[in-house]
């Protein structure tokens, strides 16, 4: 059994746990009578690269992992029970090219678009004479310093961090196992953009686990609607 999962779908909860926490909740879900292999192995997807170089996030996680697994886990119904040895991969490179490491997958990126900020007085202030938003306003509709002196403009001290290619890798991966003629896998993710990996693979004669990583959420019909057997959903919660 591999398992796909896209890492910062996951709770946050479980990802301050860990993989030892959470890959075992993975396996329960998927029960015995789908772990029919003796090994089982799951890809962990995410901005692993800031540049070329390895995050502090990716480097932390990668060393928990080696230190964990692979190890034995027991999955049990209540009827039946089965021990694979499960492995975990960080997801640094393509299943089709797995010697070849996509970098650059964590950015950071300048001030986001768009930025707005209320004008002073701003409503249930309780002291609009000085209110320190004021200075906030002004850095953000002039995007520079209000002392003249000043060279900071304001994308020097607001900026944001965003992922790239970590969907397009999980989709392109799921399109791989399936045309390789994987039987049956898993993906664990509640972002619709994966779907139409999965809607692919489906086509191409796999069956595809579908674990949701948010409470309550289940694929929208008119995605699932006429897929058949080979798709089935499950919740992480």
């Amino acid at each position: 059994m591999i398992i796909l999962v896209d890492y910062d779908n996951l709770p946050r909860i479980d990802r301050q746990r860990g993989p030892s926490h959470f890959v075992p909740r993975l396996l329960d879900k998927i029960g015995p009578a789908r772990l029919t292999t003796p090994r089982a192995r799951v890809k962990l997807y995410g901005g692993w690269f800031d540049r070329n170089q390895l995050s502090n996030r990716a480097l932390n996680l990668s060393a928990t992992t080696r230190a964990s697994f692979p190890t034995a886990i027991t999955v049990t119904d209540g009827t039946s029970s089965v021990t694979p040895l499960v492995r975990v991969d960080m997801g640094f490179s393509l299943e089709i090219d797995p010697m070849l490491r996509l970098e650059n997958t964590f950015r950071r990126r300048g001030m986001p678009t768009g930025l707005q900020c209320s004008p002073p007085p701003v409503p249930n202030c309780a002291n609009h004479m000085n209110c320190p938003i004021r200075h906030l306003h002004a850095l953000v509709t002039s995007e520079q310093c209000s002392d003249s002196r000043c060279q900071v403009g304001l994308g020097d001290v607001l900026s944001r961090h965003e992922q790239k290619l970590v969907d397009t890798m999980l989709v392109a991966d799921i399109i791989q196992l399936a045309m390789i003629r994987t039987r049956e896998f898993a993906v664990v993710s509640s972002d619709a953009d994966v779907w139409p990996g999965i809607k692919t693979a489906i086509v191409l004669g796999s069956r595809v686990i579908h674990i949701h990583t948010i409470p309550g959420r289940t694929t929208p019909q008119g995605y699932a609607a006429g897929i058949g057997s080979n798709y089935s959903q499950l919740n992480l919660f």
